[in-house]
């Protein structure tokens, strides 16, 4: 039986491989074993005589592959790096270009600077307060656009308030109509801050509602500023539903004057919450007070009554010598 040997270095250390192929243990040669004979002897006194042998291609999986492919991988990495980031600086140029501006329907109004004297504790006459309007942007159709009129101030016992008529001047409804008064010292500091709200939370163009803003142990101060907030469109409240007054008049109560009557469902539908808001007003016609309440039945069907009272605010700016009522609810 021949033996088997290296055909590159003549050892027969030879390990063997699947697939009819052979490695040599000591070169590290591979060959397939159909083309590997024993070593030529070389004639006597002659030197070896050198065959070289004749390699088949080496066994599929042990091919050291080149080393320029990871130079060619890093270099195809970078090429895809640079394009996606090319890619996503158009895309977000496309983005700025193509973004609304952004809205200031939620940024307050500019501050108004209020003529007023300096705040003091006990009994002060009604002092006129003018307000600057303000107007934001809606995100309906139209601008909101809202004025705080005839405002004024008074004070009682060791608190102070202020008075006036809140007018929707613009194109679209305003919802949770409010304003703010700021009080600072001398120094320009902040010493308080009271926000007022409407009684009602929903103001069609035109409308117009009373706001009272009350400061309790209003500090001593140098200057005012009253200021409407917003105004905002009516995006996350629902109209709210007119209410019939069948009777109603006033008369004296334990602490002041009480507003006493019937409200009546006129509607096709259930009706729940009816609240029934009264305003003053002054010889001159001037607002002077705010005052609300509920009906008695909370739940009304259509058609059904309900007696009210309401307590009239002791906070006024000046003698009310006549009154403003309506009702208004929420469907069931």
């Amino acid at each position: 039986m021949q033996q088997i040997k290296c055909a590159s270095c003549g050892s027969p250390d030879i390990e063997f491989l699947p697939g009819a192929y052979g490695r040599c243990r000591s070169c590290g040669g591979t060959f397939a074993e159909s083309v590997v004979t024993s070593a030529p002897r070389p004639a006597p006194g002659m030197p070896p005589v050198y065959a070289p042998p004749s390699f088949p291609p080496p066994p599929p999986g042990m091919q050291t592959p080149p080393r320029s492919g990871g130079s060619a991988a890093i270099v195809v990495t970078i090429v895809f790096l640079v394009a996606l980031g090319i890619i996503g600086a158009a895309a977000w140029g496309v983005m700025a270009n193509s973004s609304p501006a952004s809205s200031s329907r939620y940024l307050p109004a500019p501050a108004a600077t209020v003529s007023a004297n300096s705040g003091t504790t006990g009994s002060t006459p009604a002092t006129p307060v003018p307000v600057t309007p303000a107007t934001s942007r809606s995100s309906k159709v139209g601008t909101g656009k809202a004025e705080f009129r005839n405002v004024r101030t008074s004070t009682l016992a060791d608190g102070r308030f202020w008075v006036g008529s809140y007018v929707n001047t613009g194109t679209v409804p305003i919802g949770n109509p409010n304003v703010s008064v700021s009080l600072f010292d001398e120094k320009g500091k902040r010493v308080a801050e009271q926000a007022g709200y409407a009684a009602v939370d929903w103001l069609e163009p035109g409308e117009s509602t009373i706001i009272m803003v009350y400061v309790s142990k209003c500090p001593p101060y140098a200057k005012a500023e009253v200021k409407v907030v917003g105004p905002k469109d009516v995006e996350y409240q629902r109209k709210p539903i007119a209410l019939k007054i069948v009777e109603w008049d006033t008369h004296a109560g334990g602490l002041g004057e009480v507003a006493v009557g019937t409200v009546k469902n006129t509607t096709a539908g259930d009706i729940q919450f009816a609240k029934i808001v009264v305003y003053g007003f002054d010889a001159e016609d001037l607002p002077v007070n705010v005052s609300y309440s509920y009906a008695t039945e909370s739940d009304l069907a259509p058609g059904a009554e309900s007696g009210f009272s309401v307590m009239i605010s002791g906070l006024s700016v000046a003698k009310a010598v006549r009154y403003e009522i309506l009702a208004v609810c929420s469907a069931k």
